[in-house]
């Protein structure tokens, strides 16, 4: 069974073309996967191809996109996103899933691009119903934490953001046992400066 943490080590090992092979597999397995088409869309990127070239290929021939292993739904979203195109990405987004209501990666897709466009309101909304929906899943859990602090509401934003981060496929046993860093834990903020 293809696997998120495969690209993801190849990512982390800055491994292009294993990346590209791994999300391809995981994606013809699984179909769209946020996370999967935004690695892919680095990978094709790190081998020379530009946001740009993809989003033209995709636009132009989804069914030859999909044939290449190219996701046609989310990752449009993730590279409009990326390419700084984040309205076109709220909009396509918005427009697919009128199509596709219950479609997971297309609503945590456009939370992230919410909270990108200065919406963090409206991002935090439909991140919290993902999360309740999928709990165990970190990837909304992370991008949440982010739209509950850019709000303001700072303990709640603070734990999601422990919770996504200690469950990530990405960590390692030791990876952050070198931060000596205290953690914020709600506690009163008076006269000090959190960093």
């Amino acid at each position: 069974t293809p696997s998120l943490e495969i690209p993801l080590k190849a990512y982390f090992d800055n491994d292009p073309e294993a990346c590209v092979v791994a999300c391809r597999e995981l994606l013809a397995w699984q179909g769209d996967h946020p996370l999967g088409g935004h690695l892919l869309a680095w990978a094709l990127a790190e081998q020379g191809f530009s946001n740009d070239d993809l989003l033209t290929a995709l636009a132009a021939s989804p069914e030859t996109a999909k044939a290449k292993g190219i996701p046609t739904r989310a990752t449009l979203g993730w590279m409009l996103w990326n390419a700084g195109r984040t309205s076109e990405a709220i909009k396509a987004l918005t427009e697919n899933l009128s199509r596709e209501p219950n479609r997971f990666d297309l609503q945590a897709v456009l939370g992230i691009a919410l909270l990108a466009d200065d919406q963090a309101a409206s991002a935090a909304r439909l991140l919290t119903a993902l999360v309740s929906n999928a709990p165990k899943n970190p990837v909304p859990r992370f991008h949440l934490s982010h739209a509950l602090l850019h709000i303001g509401e700072w303990g709640r934003g603070w734990e999601e953001f422990e919770k996504s981060r200690f469950s990530l496929p990405s960590r390692q046993p030791g990876q952050y046992d070198h931060l000596t860093e205290k953690f914020w834990t709600s506690q009163d903020i008076a006269g000090k400066r959190i960093v």
